[in-house]
């Protein structure tokens, strides 16, 4: 039920269910749980739900950890963009939470040149299939980028 209705707040977007997502994320055992509160948070937007996700970053299970690096990118701001820009993975899931995270903080106008350097590098073939197209979508649908490094792309 927590799951369900953790999905459910997803939809309704509501910023004053924020605080009750985060504790869901940051304590339940119910790894269902946490992934539909990490997506609800990504979903709501606003300073209460990046301040959720980014403790979150820490969670045991890389599954968890995807889905706040992609509600991250969807809700982060400037001013904590290095909580995105800086993460550092530990397996593929990670990198494809990361380069999709990128995606969607680039089309929010949220970028720097760091994330681009990382997302060029996720364009390697030495990165999973969709890791590498989160990066390309990233270069594709970024605004406010300086360089885009075409030849890595092609």
């Amino acid at each position: 039920y927590r799951a369900e209705a953790a999905l459910a707040l997803a939809s309704v977007q509501d910023t004053t269910a924020s605080l009750q997502l985060g504790t869901t994320l940051l304590e339940d055992p119910y790894l269902q749980s946490r992934i539909n509160a990490a997506f609800a948070l990504g979903q709501t937007g606003g300073y209460a739900s990046a301040n959720a996700l980014i403790p979150a970053l820490t969670d045991s299970s890389s599954l968890v950890v995807n889905e706040v690096l992609q509600g991250l990118g969807k809700v982060i701001t400037n001013r904590d963009l290095i909580s995105l820009v800086g993460f550092q993975t530990k397996d593929t899931i990670q990198e494809n939470g990361l380069a999709w995270g990128f995606y969607f903080a680039g089309m929010r106008g949220i970028t720097n040149e760091q994330m681009s350097k990382r997302a060029e590098e996720f364009l390697s073939e030495k990165y999973a299939t969709f890791t590498r197209l989160g990066a390309a979508h990233f270069f594709n649908r970024a605004s406010n980028l300086k360089e885009v490094p075409a030849q890595a792309l092609l």
